[in-house]
């Protein structure tokens, strides 16, 4: 049985995280995400929430608080 693939969108405008979970869903229902609305947020649920684990982040660059940039180069401290 194939392990089922977990996405995390990151990204503050609520569209394109809508258009993001309907590409995914359209690809294959059965593919789990979860969303958040920026960086700081996301990088609570990963440093909070050992088991949480997605197998593809997607980051906006242009976000308020911070940029996708910076919450890429906080992510990867906080894998480490």
């Amino acid at each position: 049985m194939p392990k089922e693939l977990l996405f995390f969108c990151v990204d503050d405008d609520p569209d394109n995280q809508e258009i993001f979970i309907s590409s995914l869903q359209d690809i294959d229902p059965d593919i789990k995400f979860v969303s958040i609305e920026n960086g700081i947020k996301a990088l609570q649920l990963i440093a909070k929430d050992e088991k949480f684990s997605p197998d593809f982040i997607f980051l906006d660059l242009n976000m308020p608080k911070i940029n996708g940039k910076a919450c890429l180069a906080e992510l990867r401290k906080l894998k480490n």
